[in-house]
């Protein structure tokens, strides 16, 4: 019997590939997927798609996409956390909908930078 949420979770998912800084479609989530640069943690309700990032300064996990409800993208957490231990990642990070910052904040995020966008019809 399918699951009524996995529907929402793939809408949802689908909405999210078409915001603007997100460089892949969904034959390109799965292809990364498969090839192991994205990891994906998921439970009924929730789906979150990570990738590995190295720098010389650093090691960490980006949130490449989550979809689902806040408290059930949260639940995921400790599974992120796992991973992330395993694979020597000091930290973690992620674009995130400003609406999130309170819920974050209460969690041990900090805000390091916002982003903007300009089009460029307004280069001038």
């Amino acid at each position: 019997m399918a699951n009524p949420a996995s529907d929402e979770i793939l809408a949802k998912l689908h909405k999210g590939l078409a915001l603007p800084w997100v460089d892949k479609d969904f034959e390109g989530i799965k292809a990364d997927l498969r090839a192991g640069k994205l990891q994906a943690f998921w439970n009924d309700r929730a789906l979150v798609l990570t990738e590995i990032c190295v720098s010389p300064r650093r090691r960490f996990l980006n949130i490449y996409m989550a979809a689902g409800k806040m408290a059930d993208v949260f639940a995921l957490q400790p599974d992120m956390v796992e991973f992330a231990r395993e694979n020597g990642l000091t930290e973690c990070q992620g674009l995130m909908r400003p609406g999130w910052a309170p819920h974050l904040k209460k969690r041990g995020w900090s805000k390091w930078y916002e982003t903007w966008h300009l089009p460029l019809e307004h280069w001038d």
